[in-house]
């Protein structure tokens, strides 16, 4: 069993958001995993409002400003649930469970189950 909390959107880019699901896949019988929501209105490592919604270089530049460098480049490529089915369709995981998890009624985060 596989369990990776708040781990894929550390791991690069979508190819290797992909390869890490198709790992993940290969050596487990089963696998957990959650990820936040890239459309919550807070960017939950940075704690920033809003402003991860612009491009990510700008959002980059704007992290840098207020000391929080380490977020930026590769760091963390978020996941809205469509790019999470897209990945999870790509790496050939045909059943799978995703629970919304809720605070004020926007989607917070997501927990997946397969």
């Amino acid at each position: 069993m596989c369990w990776s909390n708040a781990v894929i959107e550390h791991v690069g880019s979508r190819n290797d958001q992909l390869y890490y699901l198709m790992e993940i896949k290969r050596v487990s019988y089963r696998a957990f995993l959650t990820t936040p929501n890239k459309y919550f209105p807070i960017e939950v490592h940075t704690r920033t409002p809003f402003l991860h919604f612009l491009p990510k270089d700008l959002f980059d530049r704007y992290l840098c400003l207020i000391a929080k460098k380490w977020a930026t480049g590769s760091y963390m490529n978020l996941l809205g649930k469509t790019d999470l089915c897209n990945l999870l369709e790509l790496a050939k995981i045909e059943q799978y469970m995703i629970h919304e998890n809720r605070l004020f009624g926007f989607t917070l985060d997501f927990v997946v189950m397969f």
